[in-house]
């Protein structure tokens, strides 16, 4: 059985959460031109008193394509999880959720897709048996099932 675990509160001392556990990644590492922010918003929403907020823009030029938000910090144990839930808000677009494990190279990680309405806030449920691994962006079917004991940043 399946708990909340939250993975980020941003409480009173938001900015300090925010600088100290997230980072903007954009294909800037690699020549792209694609830009990135993130910031928290304090407007209350019901059940939230604040939300990080990321914006971007994705530029296709110098073989660009990305823009992504990182969480470095201290996660909960999630070995008893079944997956994670998210609540999101974003334009009517495709995104990605990416699980690192410290034993995979950089350009590694196991990926679940999801989808917003662009109609406000929505949950979205993502399964932990559901993620599959991608190498430098291509898929590994023959990839291990994700451990979620193993993840390390989302």
């Amino acid at each position: 059985m399946s708990v909340t675990l939250p993975i980020c509160d941003f409480g009173d001392e938001a900015d300090e959460v925010l600088s100290a556990r997230w980072s903007v990644i954009t294909d800037g590492v690699m020549g792209g031109l694609s830009q990135g922010s993130i910031a928290v918003d304090c407007e209350d929403r019901g059940d939230k008193q604040a939300a990080m907020l990321f914006s971007g823009s994705v530029s296709l030029e110098n073989s660009g394509g990305f823009a992504s938000v990182r969480f470095s910090g201290e996660l909960p144990d999630l070995s008893k999880q079944t997956g994670l839930r998210i609540r999101v808000s974003g334009e009517a677009r495709d995104y990605q959720l990416r699980a690192h494990l410290s034993s995979l190279d950089e350009g590694c990680a196991y990926k679940h897709d999801f989808a917003t309405t662009g109609a406000g806030w929505q949950v979205v449920d993502l399964p932990f048996s559901e993620f599959v691994l991608s190498k430098h962006g291509k898929l590994d079917p023959d990839a291990s099932k994700l451990n979620p004991s193993e993840i390390s940043q989302l």
